[in-house]
């Protein structure tokens, strides 16, 4: 794999002066998975795996947790590698069958136990057990991770000790979120032969995508403030709809207050029409004389109505039938004489008893 030279990152306070060291990736190493795969490669040697599993193991069925130190080395190619070396359980911290949190008391006294106990290590991650539960991030593991370890080269690990399974996570800045690594390597300080049994968490094609550089840090406000964006974007949209559906229903209300105002118009002149005295309205009648059906049209006068002769009518009949003389259908229809053909139209002055609607066809 060769020996590039890399230098380590280093903090001050509990994490040490930073150091110009030389790193040479150690020979003896079991990878796990596929830990070449992202830019943070891990080296969990067998002595901090077995602090871990020894914690783990007595802390059952209870969820335990604790401090992972070690150092950091940063590479070429963006790349850098994390070495735990060490251990450090947390016996103050808030456990339950369910969840595991560090608390302010339980951090203060593993600071002070890191500077005490290993000066020569810095903090590089956090532990903690799923019994039964599978390998994954609660939410309240991810507040944690984003409280306590918020640098995407600070790895969390969970084990499930009923499997055995486990899994590394770190924080990608990128994504916005902490995701799973694909592997990991094991560093053989104790014994030429692994002695670990947990299968690695599976490779994930979305991991793929997180290019291989160092991030800028994505702390729980810079989060906090793009939910908030987020909100307000869509409080926004929320708005412009609200407006819309308001415009929406006044341009409705407007449309049918037209539609009542020509209906109460139309509605007026049928009642003017029906009132006034001088309009007799009725519907299109047939009337019937010697059992023959005759159509009758109205004319656009009020003063007389139409009679299409039919087979048989006289002009002395028809004026006998409506009430009025012969002179006066001569006179109206200007006849000279009481001669009438079939299908001719004789006007009908209007009489008492019939009334006929004057229809307009458009």
């Amino acid at each position: 794999m060769g020996n590039p030279h890399i230098t380590i990152i280093e903090k001050k306070s509990v994490h040490g002066k930073p150091s110009t060291s030389p790193f040479h990736f150690p020979l003896e190493h079991q990878p796990w998975g596929e830990p070449e795969q992202t830019h943070v490669q891990i080296s969990l040697s067998q002595c901090a795996y077995q602090a871990v599993s020894r914690h783990i193991r007595e802390g059952q069925p209870l969820e335990v947790g604790g401090l992972l130190l070690g150092k950091l080395y940063q590479a070429s190619q963006g790349k850098m590698h994390l070495e735990i070396l060490e251990a450090l359980p947390d016996s103050h911290g808030r456990q339950s069958r369910t969840s595991f949190e560090f608390t302010h008391q339980s951090w203060s006294i593993l600071v002070e136990q890191v500077e005490q106990k290993y000066p020569g290590l810095r903090i590089v991650g956090w532990y903690h057990s799923h019994p039964g539960l599978g390998v994954f991030y609660s939410d309240t593991d991810r507040k944690s991770h984003l409280t306590y370890f918020n640098k995407p080269w600070l790895a969390g690990l969970v084990v499930d000790p009923a499997k055995p399974a486990a899994g590394f996570y770190i924080l990608s800045t990128l994504l916005d979120d902490v995701f799973p690594l694909p592997g990991f390597y094991e560093r053989l300080d104790r014994s030429k032969e692994s002695i670990i049994n947990w299968r690695n968490w599976e490779r994930k094609p979305a991991f793929d995508n997180i290019p291989k550089k160092e991030y800028p840090v994505l702390s729980t406000p810079n989060r906090v403030a793009k939910l908030a964006r987020l909100s307000l974007i869509l409080a926004c949209f929320a708005w412009l709809w609200l407006l819309l559906s308001s415009f929406m229903g006044i341009y409705a209300v407007l449309n049918l207050q037209k539609k009542v105002e020509k209906l109460q118009s139309q509605i007026t002149n049928i009642s003017i029409t029906l009132t006034n005295p001088l309009i007799r309205v009725t519907p299109l009648i047939t009337l019937t004389i010697e059992s023959n059906p005759v159509l009758v049209y109205p004319t656009n006068t009020p003063q007389f109505f139409l009679y299409i002769v039919k087979n048989g009518d006289t002009l002395s009949g028809i004026a006998a039938h409506f009430g009025v003389t012969s002179e006066t259908l001569m006179e109206l229809n200007q006849l000279t004489n009481d001669k009438i053909n079939i299908g001719q139209n004789l006007k009908i002055p209007f009489v008492d008893g019939y009334h006929l609607m004057d229809i307009r066809r458009r």
